[in-house]
């Protein structure tokens, strides 16, 4: 999934949430907002960030170790003799981003099949 719709939904899900503070905050308050301790946009906005901050700073997290996680599954698969030094290594971990975004590539333009990509006797 891009990343732009996963920011997408987390706003999305922050906005439901920060009207639905707004409503309970004048629920809670009979419909008077001058028996509220603050104005109702702060109820709203701190639902808000309470659901936006911790949900942005996970899709962060993820997409700083994202690349050293995949690498490492990945690097235990490729055989001593292809990549023995770092320098190789990091020539093949190319590579193989190569091959995975043209098979990406060819499922998006319908040259193959998904089920056809995904096996491994080819």
């Amino acid at each position: 999934m891009p990343i732009l719709w996963l920011i997408i939904i987390v706003l999305a899900i922050a906005l439901v949430g920060y009207v639905a503070g707004r409503r309970r905050a004048l629920a809670s308050a009979g419909g008077n907002t001058r028996n509220l301790h603050s104005l109702p946009i702060y109820y709203g906005m701190n639902v808000f960030l309470t659901t936006m901050i911790p949900a942005l700073g996970l899709l962060a997290l993820w997409l700083i170790l994202q690349p050293i996680f995949i690498q490492s599954q990945v690097a235990d698969l490729i055989p001593e003799s292809i990549a023995s030094t770092s320098g190789e290594m990091s020539l093949t971990m190319s590579e193989v981003g190569r091959v995975a975004d043209g098979i990406d590539a060819a499922i998006e333009q319908g040259l193959i099949d998904e089920t056809v990509a995904q096996d491994p006797g080819l």
